[in-house]
C-alpha cells in the first residue's frame, strides 16, 4: 500500500470521527436536555469525552494495524 492510500485513509477516518463526534455530542445534549432533574456535569462529562476518545483511539489502533 502507498503512502498516499494511508494518508487517505487516515483523513477519511479523521473526517468520519469529527462528524461522528458532533452527532454524540449533538446526541448527549438532547438527552441531558430531555431528563429532569438534568444530571452535573460530572455525571455527563466522562460520557461526553469518553465515547469519542474511544472511537478515536480505536479507530487509530485500527489504522495502524492494517497498515
Amino acid at each position: 500500500m502507498t503512502d498516499t492510500d494511508s494518508r487517505r485513509r487516515r483523513n477519511r477516518f479523521l473526517i468520519l470521527w469529527v462528524v461522528g463526534s458532533g452527532l454524540w455530542y449533538a446526541l448527549v445534549a438532547i438527552l441531558q436536555a430531555a431528563i429532569r432533574p438534568a444530571p452535573g456535569f460530572a455525571v455527563v462529562a466522562p460520557i461526553l469525552v469518553g465515547g469519542p476518545l474511544l472511537a478515536l483511539a480505536a479507530g487509530l489502533l485500527i489504522l495502524r494495524w492494517r497498515r
